[in-house]
């Protein structure tokens, strides 16, 4: 019994998450008669040169006015506790195919489609850099990987990167030492990264 109440609230969730994801994708951004997440799914290879990257990101940076708003909702997508009680349960049941819609996929488009826009997206790093002054642990690394994947210019990324090799998450540390390390190696070797060298090859 207890059994067909969960299946039954889970076909409910996902007619409902069905619904809305519809609904969504009609207000997305459209080029050429694609949505914005059509064009980001699109791209499979991380090369400059991939024809099909180099279509999404000139396709993604006509509509960055509208896309922006759009990447930075997904960036910030998280699941709600019963939702995630969901999905580990249908993790656990993959025979009853069903698909729920998990923050962490919109979260990896946001970072692809920000990967694509390049500085094109440039609006958006007073947000990204206010994010990585939050007091909340996943926002600040939200603020920073969305920043460093947009290839922001030095004087925009260095004082982020200065600030972050001292954070107090370990984590956040060692990602931005390893973006400070590869972008300014000399500015990185008076910053003392050298100490975290054998860290970074973990």
């Amino acid at each position: 019994m207890k059994r067909l109440r969960l299946i039954v609230m889970v076909v409910a969730v996902m007619v409902m998450g069905v619904v809305a994801i519809a609904c969504f994708r009609a207000r997305e951004p459209r080029y050429q008669g694609r949505t914005l997440s059509d064009w980001i799914n699109s791209v499979e290879s991380t090369q400059d040169v991939d024809p099909d990257r180099q279509a999404a990101s000139h396709a993604i940076k006509q509509m960055a006015a509208e896309a922006i708003p759009v990447l930075l909702k997904w960036v910030q997508s998280a699941n709600s506790p019963q939702m995630q009680k969901l999905i580990d349960w249908s993790q656990r049941h993959p025979s009853i195919h069903f698909m729920l819609k998990d923050a962490e996929l919109d979260r990896e488009k946001a970072y692809r489609g920000f990967g694509l826009l390049g500085n094109e997206a440039k609006p958006a790093w007073p947000t990204f850099i206010q994010w990585t002054y939050s007091t909340n642990t996943e926002r600040r690394a939200w603020g920073f990987w969305s920043l460093a994947r947009t290839n922001p210019d030095k004087e925009t990324l260095l004082p982020v990167l200065q600030r972050l090799i001292h954070d107090p998450d370990t984590r956040i540390q060692l990602w931005s030492a390893r973006v400070f390390h590869q972008h300014y190696p000399e500015e990185a070797e008076a910053a003392g990264i050298h100490k975290m060298i054998p860290k970074l090859n973990k």
